[in-house]
């Protein structure tokens, strides 16, 4: 997860660098998060394109700076994380698709109590 960087400063540039280091795009992550936003506020149709991808054996998700936004914008996605973190596993062990056990290993990881 990356935080801050997705607004209009010249100086937010966190979802251009994340294309450039992706190998892979995962746009419909940032959308979700986009249009769940909108329940919340109908500023976030202002927020720049939030990016989300796969490079080499990692889930990069970028998140806006405010702790409030981060929240909202996670929620709306974080059922969904544990699925792709387990893809992604798979991939690195030169597999198409997860087995079960990884899926819920990843669910576990991401849901644990702190």
């Amino acid at each position: 997860m990356t935080v801050g960087g997705t607004g209009f400063a010249p100086r937010d540039n966190t979802p251009e660098v994340t294309a450039e280091v992706c190998e892979k795009m995962v746009p419909g992550i940032a959308e979700v998060m986009r249009v769940g936003s909108m329940q919340f506020t109908k500023r976030a149709m202002l927020s720049v394109v939030a990016a989300a991808g796969i490079r080499r054996f990692s889930l990069i998700v970028n998140l806006p700076g405010s702790e409030k936004a981060q929240k909202e914008n996670l929620g709306t996605v974080l059922d969904t994380l544990p699925h792709g973190i387990g893809y992604v596993a798979a991939i690195s062990q030169r597999r198409s698709k997860p087995s079960r056990n990884e899926l819920t290993r990843c669910r576990s990881m991401i849901f644990a109590d702190p």
